[in-house]
């Protein structure tokens, strides 16, 4: 029996070895570089980031003093200003865009989610770095932490444990992803788990962290330039990550678009259209909100005597041309279907928020002192490595890692078409204003509004026009208004069209859904559903076809069927809810029907649905070629 359990435990030693000794050889493949390496953009960020690094180097050597021009009356430079203050602001993507998926169950965001919960994580881990270089001492940054020297009831040791907290939640969101690129199917099990409530608990420590950020400055009464200085500087830092943060999915979405196309997953693809709106609007709206507040806190302070000086015509150039203006193009670009115009808003917006984060904790900062900081070309040099390491750091995961790509066939494909999540119940928030602090150093309280009747009358004005302003914000314009009324005559559907320049048709007397599905009325509650053109097209000849038997039940927005191409089995969300009551037989036996003819022999299902109208996402084809969303 020894001899026995030796050999035993011998075999599973060498299993074991074996098993170490091929995850060494993976992670060393998944090393090497995948793609050029002497690109204009690799020399240059390369170049940047080898002297950043002597740069840092020679700061933690020599001190702060040796590369930075900070001083005792300006402790917080660049490093703190830009790639902290306002970088979080920028990670607000991840908590806004999780709140839709997995709160709100908005599933045409669900494609977007592992990647914007990336830039999240990466921009916390870096900002958190950078943080620790403009520290004269690195090693007391565990002070906050454990409230020595400032007490656990500081604003910076509320902001030290969301911090840290934070990105420990959002490593758990992506840990599946990482679990999937590893092959460990039985940890991607267990993690998938825990992510509903990392997402729960992560989003309540972003919302609580970007407001702190903006608390930290509320000790800074008498150094911040009044036009800048609220008592409601959190409740702006916390509106203002919103639509930042989806501005910046916008633009790296728009980025990655181009640059990672041939990694993009078709759901990815096929969804561009429809989030670009969805975030579009957000955006508007939540601008829209943050003007009002911004215009509130204006008429309480009594500020219109700094309006007409320098700073105050300053101060109008972040608020009307970073603010205001993205705003209306938002909602212009949104009413017409403009992306373009969308993205521009995008960036438009990222500049405000660089400008505003700047403005509180640099420019406005001690704006009356007779010497002003300014940051040296070290100091920038190290800002922007930063972000360009954060860059090669992002990149290196995409390309291996199944964030932008469809995950592994192992994975639960219906597990990933849609995350069954009930809603989260929120508790309503009570708060108690305490006060702050008057010149003479008594504790007074802080009343919003001062009983003022032009203030009652503003908010007043304010939710009236919010209304009016949603309401415009989701009426389309004229001219890319469609009929919502089925043709009189669906079967007699006009021969598929090819748009000029383009490789794929359109039939005419259809209706299409962002997911690259068409639906045909053939009565008032029933409908007839197949894939278009551009699908079929894309994911080339479908060698096996998967439909719901007849009386199964569709849920808009979940998978209906899929399409096997290879060794590959693609879903398609049904553009209805219904039951269905009719599949395409011929087309089960013979797949390839659906390549050859999409739009007619191969059609897919035949559904009763009660909700057929309005038929509110769905579009013609000629609105469909031109961008034209419904």
């Amino acid at each position: 029996m020894p001899a026995i359990e030796l050999k035993a435990a011998t075999m599973k030693s060498a299993t074991i070895m074996s098993e170490v000794r091929r995850f060494a050889r993976f992670l060393l493949s998944e090393m090497k570089p995948k793609g050029k390496i002497l690109t204009p953009f690799n020399v240059i960020s390369g170049a940047i980031i080898l002297l950043s690094a002597v740069l840092l180097i020679i700061r933690f050597t020599k001190g702060l003093g040796s590369v930075t021009n900070l001083t005792q009356e300006f402790p917080w430079g660049i490093w703190k200003g830009f790639n902290v203050v306002t970088g979080v602001a920028f990670a607000g993507g991840a908590y806004v865009v999780t709140f839709l998926v997995y709160v709100l169950r908005q599933d045409q965001y669900h494609s977007i989610v592992r990647v914007t919960v990336l830039n999240g994580l990466l921009a916390y881990m870096f900002y958190a770095g950078a943080l620790l270089l403009e520290l004269g001492r690195p090693w007391n940054i565990i002070n906050p932490v454990i409230g020595n020297s400032f007490g656990v009831s500081s604003v910076l040791f509320l902001i030290a444990w969301h911090f840290m907290l934070y990105m420990i939640a959002q490593f758990i969101e992506f840990s599946p992803t990482i679990s999937e690129w590893l092959g460990w199917k039985r940890a991607r099990k267990i993690l998938h788990r825990l992510t509903l409530g990392a997402v729960i608990f992560g989003i309540s420590l972003s919302m609580l962290h970007q407001s702190g950020l903006g608390a930290l400055f509320l000790m800074a009464k008498s150094k911040i330039h009044p036009l800048w200085y609220s008592e409601f500087i959190p409740i702006l830092f916390f509106v203002s990550s919103i639509f930042a943060g989806l501005s910046m999915v916008i633009f790296e979405g728009s980025i990655s678009q181009k640059i990672f196309r041939s990694r993009l997953s078709l759901e990815h693809q096929t969804s561009q259209p429809a989030i670009l709106l969805g975030l579009g609007k957000i955006c508007a709206g939540t601008m829209y909100v943050y003007l009002f507040l911004k215009v509130l806190v204006f008429i309480h302070g009594h500020h219109a005597e700094h309006l007409f000086t320098p700073m105050g015509l300053w101060y109008l150039v972040e608020v009307i041309g970073f603010v205001a203006i993205p705003c209306v193009l938002f909602t212009i670009a949104v009413r017409r279907r403009l992306f373009p115009m969308i993205r521009i808003a995008s960036i438009l917006t990222l500049l405000g928020i660089v400008l505003n984060r700047l403005n509180v904790s640099i420019i406005a900062y001690n704006w009356n002192a007779a010497v002003r900081y300014v940051p040296s070309w070290m100091e920038v040099v190290v800002a922007i490595s930063v972000i360009l390491t954060q860059i090669w750091v992002f990149r290196w995961v995409i390309n291996r890692m199944p964030v932008l790509n469809d995950p592994p066939a192992w994975v639960n494909e219906t597990e990933h078409a849609r995350q069954e999540y009930a809603p989260a119940v929120q508790e309503p928030l009570t708060t108690e204003a305490t006060g702050t602090t008057d010149d003479g150093g008594l504790t007074v309280p802080i009343d919003i509004f001062a009983t003022k009747g032009t203030e009652y009358l503003l908010i007043i004005f304010f939710l009236v026009s919010l209304m009016a302003f949603w309401r415009l914000l989701n009426t389309p314009a004229r001219s890319v208004i469609t009929s919502q009324v089925a043709p009189a005559t669906p079967t007699a559907a006009a021969a598929p069209t090819r748009a000029p320049g383009r490789w794929f048709s359109m039939a005419g007397q259809r209706y299409y859904h962002p997911g690259h599905s068409w639906l045909l009325p053939e009565s008032d509650d029933i409908v007839t559903i197949g894939i278009d053109d551009f699908a079929q097209q894309l994911i080339g000849e479908a060698g096996t076809l998967h439909l719901p038997e007849p009386g199964t039940r569709l849920q808009q927005g979940e998978q209906g069927w899929s399409l096997g191409v290879g060794k590959e089995k693609i879903a398609f969300l049904s553009p209805v809810e219904g039951e269905v009551i009719a599949r395409n037989e011929q087309a089960l036996s013979d797949p390839a029907l659906v390549n050859r003819d999409p739009y007619g022999e191969g059609w897919l299902l035949q559904v009763r649905t009660p909700k057929l109208k309005p038929i509110s996402w769905a579009c013609s084809s000629d609105s469909w070629l031109t961008g034209g969303w419904r």
